[in-house]
């Protein structure tokens, strides 16, 4: 019914009662098509009558350069970290908030990469989005922020780029933290308020 996380309600990228077409082009089983700026690779998320996603928007840039700018470019310049809510329906945009405007510390992958690549999770109440270093944010469904969490900045290998998402258990928020030339771990957060239950180390 709904499809509140990362691969879905099971986690296993399957629902068990939906009917997709199984065929789509331009002007076949299109409901509708809407313009998202920015560079994104996160998955939506779908809840009730609203679909979020989150984007991260090149500042200074217009119309179709923003979709052209690549994780590879140095200076990569300041960026808008953006979460959005759109209308089921018809797409229309119901909120946007601006989680923050920061410029990467890193690069990304060249072709593929962006800076919004760990997906949102929600449980009807809250939608969590996630941007690794430019941090955790928790709104309620009608784009009101109630807490934001810092957890540093990642390095990475080779401009991989940063892209894991986290996993929500109850009322409780896990996060794996693998990076290289620091310390990885695995950390539980509070969903309600976003303090930290625990930490444990990781190794490479």
């Amino acid at each position: 019914r709904y499809w509140a996380q990362w691969r879905g309600p099971l986690a296993t990228g399957v629902s068990t009662t939906a009917d997709p077409p199984l065929e789509w082009s331009e002007t076949k089983n299109i409901r509708w098509k809407v313009e998202i700026p920015g560079r994104g690779s996160s998955s939506p998320i779908v809840w009730g009558d609203r679909v979020f996603v989150s984007t991260a928007v090149p500042m200074g840039m217009t119309g179709t350069d923003q979709h052209s700018a690549r994780g590879g470019a140095n200076p990569r310049g300041m960026h808008r970290f953006v979460v959005m809510a759109l209308d089921r329906k018809t797409g229309k945009t119901i909120w946007e908030r601006v989680a923050r405007e920061q410029e990467p510390h890193e690069a990304s992958h060249f072709q593929n990469g962006t800076w919004a690549s760990g997906s949102p999770v929600t449980d009807g109440q809250h939608v969590f989005a996630y941007f690794e270093s430019f941090g955790l944010y928790a709104y309620d469904m009608d784009g009101k922020l109630i807490w934001e969490k810092d957890l540093g900045d990642k390095r990475m290998r080779n401009q991989f780029g940063e892209g894991s998402t986290p996993a929500l258990h109850g009322n409780t928020l896990v996060i794996v933290w693998d990076q290289i030339g620091g310390e990885s771990f695995i950390v539980a957060l509070d969903k309600r308020d976003g303090k930290e239950l625990w930490r444990v180390p990781r190794k490479e």
